[in-house]
């Protein structure tokens, strides 16, 4: 049996969904209090960063996290 493209595509696009999922399950688990979390440095760079992730070509890429909390660097 020959996949058409549109099958291709939908069974890609299920399994990235499904990895993607998982991915999001796994860093749950791993980093559940914020203290074991990468910190910014400084003012300027988180604001460099928070600028990138509201950028409207890379907001959308987002698929965990982004939250974003100038008071707790």
């Amino acid at each position: 049996m020959q996949l058409t493209w549109v099958s291709r595509c939908a069974c890609v696009a299920f399994w990235l969904a499904l990895k993607i999922k998982v991915l999001k399950s796994t860093l749950k688990r791993f980093f559940q209090e914020t203290d074991h979390m990468a910190r910014i440095v400084n003012e300027r760079h988180f604001e460099r960063l928070s600028n990138l992730l509201k950028d409207r070509s890379v907001a959308p890429s987002v698929l965990h996290g982004g939250s974003m909390d100038a008071k707790n660097l």
